[in-house]
């Protein structure tokens, strides 16, 4: 079987025992994962899989990545860090090291409310990664 989004949110990402079950990650928060990926290609991205999760760029540059977690799903933001978090949807438990930053979700009534304010999200990340290119 091909590895790809569509058999991530059936089987997961195949790292632990609960992969294909009812108990996997990827099966609990599947309609989350589903919603935030519609978003995502409505935004023109470019869907791929990097370590067993799904990944999202632009011009072959990541920007984004969907994860499904024990408590809650999250999208992240490669260059989050770099981002205005203007409507303070990323997790504030982050390490402020790191450089990427996520939201998290428990709930699919979550992304379809901030559906506008995650587009804005996901443009800002774009706008980016094009200031990156030039």
């Amino acid at each position: 079987m091909e590895f790809n989004v569509d058999s991530f949110l059936v089987v997961g990402c195949g790292r632990c025992s609960k992969g294909g079950t009812l108990k996997c990650n990827a099966r609990i928060w599947g309609d989350i994962l589903k919603e935030l990926r519609r978003i995502i290609l409505e935004c023109g991205l470019e869907e791929k899989v990097k370590w067993s999760h799904p990944w999202y760029a632009y011009n072959n540059n990541d920007v984004l990545f969907l994860g499904a977690f024990n408590g809650y799903a999250s999208l992240g933001f490669v260059k989050g860090s770099s981002l205005e978090d203007q409507e303070n949807l990323f997790n504030q438990e982050m390490d402020e090291n790191l450089l990427d930053r996520k939201i998290h979700f428990t709930h699919v009534s979550q992304v379809l409310k901030q559906e506008d304010k995650l587009k804005n999200y996901i443009i800002a990340a774009v706008a980016l990664e094009k200031g990156a290119e030039s």
